[in-house]
């Protein structure tokens, strides 16, 4: 009997920044005619031809047709009144402040407005044009994400907002995350009123046993589906305080090495958060990881050890609410949507 083989995966983008949907035609809008009412030369009034606000060409209209009751008898005035020029409406420099640096939409209406999605996919951000930025967890190009930030609550809000689109977005069956943390109380309160309990496989403080026991256990589950003993959903391993990890044993420090060089390639997916000041400490592990998201730094050039950035390009991490993650050649700027 032939062997039966599946075919070859299509390879998908590493970062969607627009959500695959179908393009809507809108129907081009034609100014309906107008009927031409002849009227006298002489009844008419024109002015010559001036700009709008807006830089177009305006062609010489008739200012309107004098009225009939109008005595002849009355002189006319030395000079035809000015011609009224437009007026540009001047924008307050607080209101085009606020239009710029408008409040991103909140999970609600981005998860509201997606449709299509294919499956096991999360979403990191929303960018300006309020399109989000997603990550394929069926890829595993991208690798295991470094999340870095000197802002613990917006560093906390990426994280959370991760792990919670990746539950709303797809079934148990389809993605689960285990929660390692310093402060796992924080993770209990915030998901316990949440119906993604089925998609939890626990949320451990890094400092005790189990939390290690879990790395043993990832560790073996990445073991068996490299040599293709099954599949099984894909699993976000959120760990929120990178420096923490270094308290582990040695063992279970190699098993999380492990699981960020290889887990991505078997859908184990190592999301890790840490202060970008931690940065010179942290160097051995920070060459595993293939893709940063860097938020806000009080220093500019603690970056230049995780990405090649130049001057200029350090200066773009010191807004408070931002996050950039290279795609290409490029920095894709996102915030994280509103809770």
């Amino acid at each position: 009997m032939a062997e039966f083989t599946y075919p070859p995966r299509t390879p998908r983008p590493l970062f969607i920044q627009r959500p695959p949907q179908t393009k809507l035609r809108i129907p081009r809008f034609r100014v309906p005619e107008r009927v031409r009412v002849p009227v006298p030369p002489s009844l008419l009034r024109h002015e010559p031809a001036r700009r709008s606000e807006y830089g177009n060409r305006v062609n010489p209209l008739p200012r309107g047709v004098m009225p009939s009751a109008v005595s002849t008898s009355v002189a006319p005035s030395a000079a035809p009144p000015a011609p009224s020029r437009p007026v540009r409406p001047t924008v307050p420099a607080a209101t085009a402040a606020a239009v710029t640096l408008a409040a991103p939409p909140t999970l609600n209406e981005v998860l509201e407005r997606l449709r299509g999605l294919p499956p096991q996919t999360a979403i990191l951000g929303v960018c300006d044009d309020r399109l989000p930025v997603l990550l394929d967890l069926a890829d595993p190009a991208p690798g295991a994400l470094l999340v870095a930030s000197d802002q613990r609550e917006y560093r906390q809000a990426l994280l959370r907002v991760l792990v919670e689109t990746s539950a709303m977005l797809n079934s148990p069956r389809s993605v689960q995350f285990l929660v390692l943390s310093s402060h796992p109380e924080e993770w209990q309160e915030r998901l316990q009123d949440m119906q993604i309990a089925r998609h939890c496989l626990g949320i451990e403080h890094i400092s005790e046993g189990n939390a290690e026991r879990w790395l043993v256990k990832l560790a073996g589950w990445t073991d068996q589906r490299r040599k293709g003993a099954g599949g099984g959903p894909a699993v976000l391993l959120v760990v929120d305080d990178l420096a923490a990890m270094l308290d582990l044993e040695y063992d279970a420090r190699v098993n999380f090495d492990w699981l960020i060089k290889d887990g991505p390639s078997v859908k184990i997916w190592p999301v890790v958060a840490m202060e970008a000041h931690q940065t010179p400490h942290l160097t051995r592990w920070l060459r595993l990881f293939r893709s940063r998201v860097l938020g806000r730094a009080f220093d500019e050039n603690v970056y230049r050890q995780l990405a090649p950035l130049n001057e200029q390009e350090s200066k773009n991490f010191l807004a408070e609410d931002r996050f950039a993650v290279k795609v290409g050649d490029t920095w894709l700027k996102f915030r994280v949507p509103l809770e």
